[in-house]
């Protein structure tokens, strides 16, 4: 009897032994977490990976893929070149016919919004967020940012090197000149120069346009890529 008793208590235990294991509440969360968490990051790299590649296809197929997949939104005819970067490209809004040349860089944290025929040159910085830094008691790192929009009306051309700061509207046919520095909005057809940028002439609506040029008219397709800008 000993010994069937013995049996009997073995099985009960065996049986306890197999049960099932119940996570704590607190371990589940945590492991969701850090899912999420990786998740989150391998997103983000194959978006930065994705936007990477997109940035040096050169060409037509070059334009249209970047304005197709790089994330902003951009209406027809609108070239950007290579090596032009993008920050934020959820919150810009490109128009019809626009040109942006290689070497510009956009940050759109704060909404940027370029409108039909505006021609961007090379090397050119729009930038709608900047660092809050007023606290000497925090570091600027620490301060987080503040944002402000910027936007480029229709018919203005954004000269090489030019720096438009957050919260400026450039004004529908402005001229800014290159490596001008825009710290305030423009008035319409004005031409504005030096840092910080003021007017230093305006638009006839008398004047007369030069004629197109006759050399490059057979540059082939890739021209066409170039020529608005």
């Amino acid at each position: 009897m000993a010994r069937q008793s013995n049996s009997f208590y073995s099985s009960r235990s065996n049986i306890a032994a197999f049960e099932p294991f119940a996570p704590h509440p607190s371990s589940v969360h945590k492991l969701s977490t850090i899912i999420q968490h990786l998740l989150t990051r391998t997103e983000r790299e194959f978006t930065a990976w994705r936007r990477c590649v997109l940035q040096f296809v050169p060409g037509e197929i070059g334009c249209w893929m970047r304005r197709s997949f790089y994330g902003f939104h951009a209406g027809p005819s609108t070239r950007v070149l290579e090596n032009v970067i993008v920050y934020h490209p959820e919150r810009l809004l490109i128009g019809t016919n626009v040109g942006i040349t290689s070497g510009t860089q956009i940050n759109a944290g704060g909404g940027v919004t370029i409108e039909d025929n505006v021609l961007i040159g090379p090397g050119c910085f729009l930038w709608s967020q900047n660092h809050t830094y007023r606290s000497s008691c925090k570091t600027i790192a620490s301060q987080g940012y503040t944002y402000s929009p910027v936007i480029i009306e229709a018919d203005s051309w954004i000269g090489a090197g030019a720096i438009i700061l957050p919260g400026v509207s450039i004004r529908r046919g402005t001229v800014v000149a290159a490596g001008a520095v825009v710290t305030k909005d423009t008035e319409p057809f004005t031409v504005v120069a030096g840092i910080p940028a003021r007017p230093i002439g305006r638009r006839e609506s008398s004047a007369i346009e030069s004629p197109p040029p006759t050399s490059l008219s057979s540059s082939g397709p890739i021209y066409s890529c170039f020529r608005n800008v």
